[in-house]
């Protein structure tokens, strides 16, 4: 009976051995899955990846989209201080409701002028281009030498119609300018040409600041968002990188460095031809940079189309300007900031209108001082950054 049930615990051992030996070897031995099923599960897995990449891209997107909205458009603390009528001038029942004057509320928000309400219109995004006359924006040693600025245009942008207006502002603009010293001490506010404002500065930051805070001195405190310097000779290589802009010459420059031009017919401006076109001026004419502001409104107007055109039959256009002009230009914008005017500009388009502030100029020693006439400087400013209230 003892040998038996050896013989049986014996069996049961080995059996329970075989079972072991062959479990463990199951694994190898198991019959693969089809082909397809195991592309169908790497396809799966990729498409859950690519997924997920786009959920975090919308999010980040969506992030950066709003934060440079609240940036862009902030007015809250706007406070536009139009100038006011004296109390013997004031309208009453008897004055012509037509009469030039302009009254504010609600820290400038709200307006009146000529028998129409106007309300700041919140949905503008407040832009200062600055052409510098020099070759590179680095920074200065000293205060004084940062060179000018030959190109001031106000940009305002309204991100829901994608209206865009660009308002020139004359360089020999007289207006109110922070003077520093060479070692960048704050010395006193003066009156002087606007162009002056970019030279009290670094070269960089605080010159651009100096000029945003002397425009907007201009414009009654009106908020000015952001601001975008650029070396003029850019100009030039961004006009090579769209393959040129055709336009037909016109103003006193014509007979001075186009003269080899077929006059009153088009032509396709080069780089060199570019910059020339743009930035010369006769400083001998008081009207000298009217003309010039004239020639870089219609540049201007002839580039964007250039721009639209090339980037419609080839979108790499648009990388291909921001490579070519990466190294000339300085800018406080955030990558917030540009995702929320890029999102604006495919959403609604742009639509551009141009304004020129009328003045008076004269000869101040060897310089030239243009007076805004400030009548054409609220209309202005009513016309791009205000909406009329209807009734």
């Amino acid at each position: 009976m003892s040998q038996q049930l050896d013989d049986f615990r014996g069996e049961i051992e080995e059996t329970l051995t075989t079972a072991e030996a062959v479990e463990a070897a199951s694994p190898k031995e198991k019959k693969r899955k089809p082909w397809w099923k195991r592309l169908l599960k790497a396809l799966l897995i990729l498409l859950l990846i690519l997924l997920a990449l786009l959920v975090v891209a919308v999010i980040t997107v969506t992030i950066l989209y709003h934060k440079g909205k609240s940036s862009m458009l902030n007015y809250e603390d706007a406070s536009i201080v139009f100038p006011q009528p004296e109390e013997s001038q004031a309208p009453d029942a008897s004055q012509d409701a037509s009469a030039d004057y302009i009254l504010s509320y609600d820290d400038g928000k709200t307006v009146s002028y000529q028998g129409q309400t106007y309300v700041l219109n919140e949905n503008i995004a407040a832009l200062l281009f600055i052409g510098v006359d020099k070759n590179d924006l680095g920074k200065n040693e000293f205060y004084g030498d940062g060179g000018e600025a030959d190109c001031i245009l106000l940009i305002g942008l309204d991100t829901v119609t994608g209206a865009t207006n660009v308002v020139n502002i004359s360089r020999d603009s007289y207006a109110q300018v922070d003077i520093y010293s060479a070692n960048g001490k704050y010395l006193e506010s003066r009156s002087t040409q606007l162009c002056r404002a970019f030279a009290y500065g670094d070269g960089q930051e605080q010159s651009c600041d100096n000029v945003v805070k002397s425009v907007s001195r201009l414009l009654y405190g009106l908020p000015i968002q952001s601001y975008i310097a650029m070396d003029m000779q850019a100009i030039g290589v961004a006009n090579d990188a769209i393959g040129g802009v055709t336009l037909v010459p016109q103003g006193d420059i014509v007979e001075r460095y186009f003269a080899s031009y077929p006059a009153g017919e088009e032509v396709t401006l080069s780089g060199k031809d570019a910059v020339r076109y743009v930035r010369s001026r006769n400083k001998a004419d008081l009207e000298g940079n009217l003309d010039r502001m004239a020639r870089q409104k219609q540049y201007i107007t002839a580039f964007v189309a250039k721009a639209l055109q090339e980037t419609k039959s080839d979108v790499s256009t648009l990388l291909d300007l921001y490579s070519a002009m990466s190294d000339y230009t300085f800018t406080d914008m955030s990558l917030a900031d540009v995702t929320f005017l890029l999102t604006s500009f495919v959403r609604n388009g742009a639509h551009f209108d141009f304004s020129t502030i009328s003045g008076t100029a004269e000869r101040e020693g060897e310089n030239a001082v243009y007076y805004l006439d400030q009548t054409s400087l609220y209309e202005t400013v009513l016309k791009v950054f205000y909406t009329p209230v209807e009734g």
